[in-house]
């Protein structure tokens, strides 16, 4: 950024077009990112933003342009049927009022004198299986990957904690996982001190990792793997485990984020007290907690609503080693539509 400060000292009305200012500024910006959040933000700056402002003139992005932009792109199809996420949407809006505020303050320009409002993101779907379908797709899976899957259901672990999980941080003999790292697209990132946290293992997530631990033998960092030493990364399991196995049982598509979720169910089925399960989540606190699953705690209470079935799924741990499940599946309740 420094050419630019020098112009800005030699001619506060002489202003570089968006595309030559926006690399300057990620250059500064990315020393306080992690690096997932690098990616994101150089990943958006390169696509649309860069497409739509790039050869404007940083001084001349008026609040015209801007809403013509935001209604570009809630028009956008990334998939067949399926626009922008609200996520994607807001980030992209959010780089773009800070990058020309920025510019205003090095040439002298007035700032921004409105707020770009972020899109209103919708309500959280919650959609946790059932101990019937849970047990339904641990049969299901290839040995491979069962210990994988285990760990979704009984940990409580988000995707990229998982995929970032390293053989230094479980911890057997306390029997913890001590979540330190998070990871996308087999890039991994500390997480902030004020973030980490330790889950403490059930009987089925010490097992799991047991047999995870002696079908790597030991051989790598990462817990789960791909390739060699390279992490089992989310884009590759549900291409080509997650959503194949949902079809090959005939359950309906859902993201992999719905087995967080039904890690709350087990849980409660357990007796776990809000408290500690808000402290294993890693939400902050039980109002959090509250307000994420109050529609999932109202259906766990309704007599009247039949979806969750609370038998248990048995395991047996052999030799500290291997898991092996008891319990026979029931009927599936959640049909592929």
């Amino acid at each position: 950024m420094n050419h630019l400060l020098q112009l800005s000292a030699a001619n506060t009305q002489v202003t570089p077009l968006f595309k030559d200012f926006a690399l300057d500024w990620f250059e500064k910006t990315q020393l306080h990112l992690q690096n997932s959040q690098k990616r994101v933000v150089q990943n958006l700056l390169s696509g649309y933003l860069m497409v739509w402002f790039g050869d404007m003139n940083i001084a001349s992005i008026t609040q015209t342009e801007i809403r013509q932009f935001r209604t570009a792109l809630a028009k956008v199809e990334c998939q067949v049927g399926k626009g922008l996420s609200i996520r994607t949407i807001n980030k992209s809006l959010l780089i773009l009022q800070k990058a020309p505020n920025t510019a205003a303050e090095l040439f002298g320009l007035t700032p921004l004198s409105f707020e770009i409002r972020p899109e209103k993101n919708p309500e959280r779907i919650i959609q946790a299986f059932t101990v019937t379908e849970v047990n339904r797709i641990l049969m299901a899976v290839s040995t491979d990957f069962e210990p994988y899957l285990i760990a979704c259901f009984y940990t409580d672990m988000r995707n990229g904690e998982i995929e970032a999980l390293k053989w230094k941080n479980v911890d057997f003999v306390q029997r913890q996982i001590l979540i330190r790292e998070t990871g996308i697209n087999g890039h991994t990132s500390k997480i902030p001190l004020s973030l980490q946290r330790n889950i403490e293992m059930s009987a089925h997530d010490y097992a799991a990792l047991r047999q995870q631990w002696a079908i790597t033998d030991n051989q790598f960092e990462f817990v789960f793997v791909n390739q060699p030493d390279n992490p089992l990364t989310l884009f590759h399991l549900m291409r080509h485990v997650w959503q194949p196995l949902l079809r090959q049982i005939g359950l309906s598509h859902c993201a992999l984020i719905q087995t967080r979720h039904t890690a709350v169910v087990l849980w409660l089925d357990e007796g776990k007290t809000p408290e500690w399960i808000a402290l294993q989540l890693g939400i902050g606190s039980v109002e959090v907690f509250f307000r994420i699953y109050f529609s999932l705690l109202h259906r766990l209470i309704n007599p009247l609503d039949t979806h969750f079935e609370f038998e248990r799924p048995t395991y047996s741990v052999e030799g500290n080693a291997t898991l092996k499940q008891t319990t026979k599946p029931a009927n599936n309740s959640r049909r592929a539509s």
